[in-house]
């Protein structure tokens, strides 16, 4: 149970981080139109998708349920997770990186 907990947070952090980041250091509009920011946007989804394989391979494997029930459940869980960190991480974008840059 613990490798699972570990394993939501590290996704939310490298949501939540990289996402910030990508946005701090290659942000389109204030930066223009970077052959930069094209490559740090695809590398931050493919690792974000490596990530979500990951511990959903890890979820499965694991066995931290009982039976089928429980295990939807636990990917449930885990995409609310994902999907409200997101979520979080646009609106804080939105409300205070932006407005920090001034745009």
């Amino acid at each position: 149970m613990r490798k699972y907990v570990i394993m939501c947070f590290l996704s939310s952090m490298y949501i939540l981080v990289g996402k910030m980041l990508i946005f701090l250091l290659a942000d389109q509009h204030a930066l223009g139109n970077t052959s930069i920011y094209p490559f740090f946007n695809n590398a931050y989804y493919i690792i974000g998708v490596i990530i979500v394989i990951w511990t959903v391979k890890m979820i499965y494997r694991k066995g931290f349920h009982r039976n089928k029930k429980e295990l939807i459940i636990d990917y449930l869980i885990y995409i609310v997770i994902v999907l409200l960190v997101y979520t979080l991480t646009n609106m804080i974008i939105d409300k205070y990186l932006a407005h920090l840059m001034g745009l």
